[in-house]
């Protein structure tokens, strides 16, 4: 089920949202579609906002502060606040041992943060909890990526690591296996930017 939407994040730090609201994606308060750009009433958003993640039917902003907040659909857990109820207005995720987030992605049905210290918290796709992704020998990580139903991380020594739905060999690791442990993408010694 595809819900076209949109989140823009003004040079001004100012929330616009427009398009399909079924499930509250928008933020705007209520469930209408909005066919042009609407400001989103961020005012119990706590920090400036510094960077906006759009998921199918659910939204993610981080402040500078490292917050993150989350609202729309939340069937299955991706809004990350221990329920499955849909919010159709901001709301705070809590981050265990209230870490400072870094950086955020949403996927179609789940959500991923990159901690400052390098951790990756990952909710959704049916998981209630947050849960910190463990890794052996990748080394720290730089960032991370979710695309549809797949993640992507980039380490800081340039290495591409895939987990998820590897539909049409999206994942890049040379077959269409779908991966439930992050597996290394071969890009041949080659230095990858994200």
């Amino acid at each position: 089920n595809y819900n076209p939407s949109a989140l823009a994040l003004t040079k001004d730090g100012k929330l616009y949202s427009w398009g399909d609201n079924e499930y509250g994606q928008l933020g705007v308060g209520d469930y209408n579609n909005r066919l042009k750009p609407t400001k989103v009433d961020t005012s119990t958003i706590l920090g400036k906002i510094v960077q906006i993640a759009k998921g199918n039917t659910h939204s993610l902003v981080l402040t500078g502060n490292g917050k993150v907040y989350s609202w729309g659909s939340n069937g299955s857990g991706e809004l990350g606040l221990g329920n499955y109820i849909q919010y159709p207005y901001p709301k705070q995720v809590t981050i265990p041992n209230e870490e400072k987030i870094k950086q955020i992605g949403a996927g179609v049905d789940f959500s991923v943060a990159l901690t400052e210290n390098g951790g990756v918290y990952t909710w959704g796709n049916g998981k209630l909890k947050l849960e910190k992704l463990k890794f052996d020998k990748i080394g720290k990580i730089k960032k991370v990526l979710a695309v549809n139903n797949s993640s992507f991380i980039l380490t800081e020594k340039g290495e591409v690591y895939a987990s998820g739905s590897n539909y049409y060999g999206a994942l890049g690791v040379g077959d269409n296996d779908d991966r439930t442990k992050f597996t290394k993408v071969d890009f041949g010694n080659k230095d990858i930017k994200i």
